[in-house]
């Protein structure tokens, strides 16, 4: 099948194709951006780094390193509780 849109030709295979592409580079970029979030929190909690020489090196606000470290470390809370809500209290002490 082919489309025809202002005088622009291209096959239904090559758009789907595209948008494939597309959507996996938003997936590896969404995972990325975790990884990194994930590194700034363990550096400016384990004092490596401050937060104003992470925004720095970064180029973002303070206010926005504050946010992801807070919003990660909350997710860490998150988990930690959804594993201690779901153990046995027979098994608390191994975690």
């Amino acid at each position: 099948m082919t489309l025809t849109c202002d005088d622009v030709r291209m096959t239904t295979g090559n758009l789907i194709a595209k948008l494939r592409a597309h959507r996996a580079a938003e997936e590896r970029l969404k995972q990325a951006r975790r990884e990194l979030d994930v590194e700034i929190t363990r550096v400016v909690d384990s004092g490596e780094w401050q937060i104003i020489d992470v925004a720095e090196v970064t180029g973002w606000s303070r206010e926005t390193i504050r946010a992801i470290v807070k919003r990660v470390q909350q997710e860490r809370w998150a988990e930690a509780d959804r594993k201690r809500s779901s153990t046995p209290p027979d098994q608390l002490g191994e975690l």
